[in-house]
C-alpha cells in the first residue's frame, strides 16, 4: 500500500513537471510565432534586440553571455539582425579591433513594438528564486535533460 501511494505521488509530481514543461514550450513557440508574424524576426533575434536596447555597444561575446548562449549561435543571430538593418557594427573609438553592436533607428522601433521575449522573462523569473533554489532547480533540470539523452551544444 505504501509503495502504491509513493508511486501515485511520484506520478502526480511527474505529471506536474510534464505539464509545466508543456506550458513553457507552448509559450516559447507562441512567442516565436508572434515575433515572426508581427516583426519578421525570430524570438532569438528579438531577445538580442532587447539586450542591445538595455545595454548598447556590447561586443558579440557580451551578447552571447547576456543571452546565455554560445558565441557562434549569437554570431548567426546578430548577423541576421545586421543584414535586416536592425543592428550596426562599429569599431570602438579607443580600440578599433573591438566591434560594438548598436541598434539602428529601425531596430529601436522594433524593440518598442515587441514585448519582452520569453527568454528574458524566464531569466527574470529565475532571478526571483533564492540562490539555493536557483542552484537546485538548475541541477535538477540539467539532470532531467541529460537523462533524456539530450546533449548540450558544444
Amino acid at each position: 500500500m505504501a509503495a502504491q501511494q509513493k508511486r501515485s505521488r511520484t506520478d502526480a509530481d511527474g505529471n506536474r513537471i510534464l505539464n509545466s514543461i508543456r506550458q513553457l514550450v507552448r509559450a516559447l513557440r507562441l512567442y516565436d510565432r508572434e515575433a515572426q508574424t508581427k516583426h519578421g524576426i525570430s524570438a532569438a533575434q528579438t531577445f538580442v534586440l532587447h539586450i542591445l536596447n538595455d545595454e548598447e555597444g556590447l561586443s558579440l561575446n557580451e551578447v552571447a553571455e547576456r543571452t546565455a548562449t554560445d558565441q557562434s549561435s549569437a554570431s548567426v543571430v546578430v548577423q541576421r539582425l545586421v543584414d535586416a538593418g536592425l543592428v550596426s557594427r562599429t569599431s570602438r573609438e579607443d580600440d578599433r579591433r573591438h566591434v560594438q553592436l548598436k541598434l539602428t533607428a529601425h531596430g529601436r522601433k522594433v524593440v518598442r513594438k515587441a514585448p519582452p521575449p520569453a527568454q528574458q522573462r524566464i531569466l527574470q523569473a529565475v532571478a526571483t528564486l533564492s540562490g539555493r533554489d536557483r542552484k537546485a532547480f538548475a541541477a535538477s533540470f540539467e539532470y532531467l535533460v541529460e537523462s533524456m539523452g539530450v546533449r548540450r551544444p558544444k
